[in-house]
């Protein structure tokens, strides 16, 4: 499970095939950019530590920006929910 799908607000909606609306779910909680000290969470990275390996790695799932004057990296909310629907997909595909 995510941490975002652990944590829908009320009222968050599904499809009919009961898939979550991860991008109405991430936009309610983070607005249309997810802030740095949450990206790594929303990834389900288990540390800080492991995300930013995974940064110098190249191993990010999503692209990640810096802003200037901002510390740390952004992810577009919209990024991180198709590759959410992506992991959907792949999970129903396998399960059918």
């Amino acid at each position: 499970m995510s941490a975002v799908s652990g944590n829908l607000p009320s009222g968050s909606t599904h499809s009919d095939s009961g898939k979550p609306d991860f991008e109405k779910v991430l936009v309610a909680k983070y607005g249309v950019l997810i802030p740095p000290a949450e990206v790594w969470r929303v990834l389900g990275y288990p540390s800080h530590n492991a995300y930013r390996k995974a940064i110098q790695k190249k191993e990010l799932p999503i692209p990640v920006f810096q802003i200037n004057n901002r510390k740390g990296r952004f992810a577009f909310s919209i990024d991180v929910a198709n590759w959410m629907n992506r992991i959907w997909e792949e999970k129903v595909t396998k399960n059918i």
